[in-house]
């Protein structure tokens, strides 16, 4: 399954429809914008600023891990996870670490997040980021991140920028996952 966004401007549309509550109830039934506060792009991001859509916002304070499930516990309807973070090719940045490979293997809070799993619905992951899943290093922490918590995890493998108009999820751990695109957000 490939997801496609039609539109930036479509993107954008809609989230103005979210900033004037026309889809309060949608937007606040199952979805999480995650956001890593160091995310290079955090003043693209117009969905920060409003009031119906759930962001998690992740510092250097706490374990973004440990932030993350414990914000899932406390909202068990939330069933997908939108994640703007910085990447390599063979790293994701949370909470100022640098998730390699390796590190996912020795973080202790990761193994936790397997306590959140349901057995009707995976929590859906979409990671924004346009070179996470470019190459195989990257796609195997991915699979290795989906593997320790067991998410669905989707990444785009080719793209030059997150808010362009051909943005896809063609990378996904689980083929089976039913993804959401962007411009449903």
């Amino acid at each position: 399954m490939i997801l496609r966004t039609t539109s930036i401007k479509s993107v954008f549309a809609f989230l103005i429809l979210l900033l004037t509550g026309a889809f309060n109830v949608v937007a606040q039934q199952n979805k999480l914008i995650v956001v890593d506060m160091e995310y290079p792009h955090l003043s693209q991001l117009e969905f920060t600023k409003t009031q119906n859509l759930e962001v998690l916002k992740l510092t250097t304070q706490e374990n973004p891990w440990k932030n993350i499930r414990e914000y899932l516990q406390m909202h068990p309807e939330i069933t997908e996870l939108h994640l703007f973070a910085k990447t390599t090719e063979n790293s994701i940045q949370l909470g100022g670490n640098n998730y390699s490979a390796k590190k996912l293997d020795a973080e202790f809070e990761i193994s936790l997040m397997e306590t959140l799993y349901n057995f009707k619905n995976r929590h859906q992951l979409l990671i924004y980021s346009c070179n996470i899943a470019r190459e195989e290093t990257g796609r195997a922490i991915l699979k290795k991140l989906g593997e320790r918590t067991l998410f669905n995890i989707a990444a785009p493998t080719s793209c030059d920028d997150i808010f362009s108009e051909t943005l896809e999820f063609d990378f996904q751990t689980y083929p089976k996952a039913n993804l959401i695109p962007i411009t449903n957000l």
